[in-house]
């Protein structure tokens, strides 16, 4: 007899990457992504004090880092362990769900295709704002060949960070490594 369950837990990159072809990334403020964004502020908050000392700046960084990665990963173990009390399909649609929350595919295809639609339509002055969602700089003097240039760098470096690394972590970790990851 086929064990299809085998199967489908081989392929849960794949499932993710294709539920996130499908869906996309969830614009709202309870995407774990953004939680764990407001994990990382709480601890700050609590952990990281302001002060001139670098020794100081380093421990407490490190104390918020360690918090922040510690909760992520007791609540993901938790996630997990509840997965397991649902058997092989429970486990499967877990880590799927678990690694299509930190894969962005779908998300940066669409903002490389609009702005290159603006570019098509020489609409430079909504491409360099739109280019400003996703870029680190100022874009307002940006010509047509530099906005270009910082569209392909953003969505490459991001195909990395936002595909490529997770999916990664996932094969050597599992979903907690892709989580943790992000």
């Amino acid at each position: 007899m086929v064990d299809y369950a085998q199967y489908a837990m081989w392929g849960i990159p794949l499932w993710a990457f294709l539920l996130d072809c499908i869906i996309g990334d969830p614009r709202t403020g309870w995407h774990p992504v953004v939680l764990i964004g407001n994990t990382i502020s709480f601890f700050e908050n609590i952990l990281y004090f302001k002060s001139e000392s670098n020794i100081k700046k380093f421990f407490f960084g490190t104390l918020t880092v360690i918090a922040v990665l510690g909760f992520v990963t007791g609540i993901g173990t938790i996630i997990l362990l509840i997965a397991y009390l649902g058997g092989v399909w429970g486990h499967v649609i877990i880590n799927t769900v678990m690694l299509y929350i930190c894969i962005t595919p779908r998300s940066l295809a669409e903002a490389g295709a609009e702005i290159a639609k603006l570019l098509r339509t020489k609409n430079l002055e909504t491409a360099r704002f739109k280019l400003s969602w996703i870029v680190g700089r100022d874009t307002q003097d940006l010509d047509e060949s530099e906005i270009t240039r910082g569209a392909i760098e953003t969505i490459a470096e991001n195909t990395v960070d936002g595909i490529i690394a997770p999916i990664f972590y996932f094969i050597l970790f599992g979903p907690l490594g892709a989580l943790i990851y992000r």
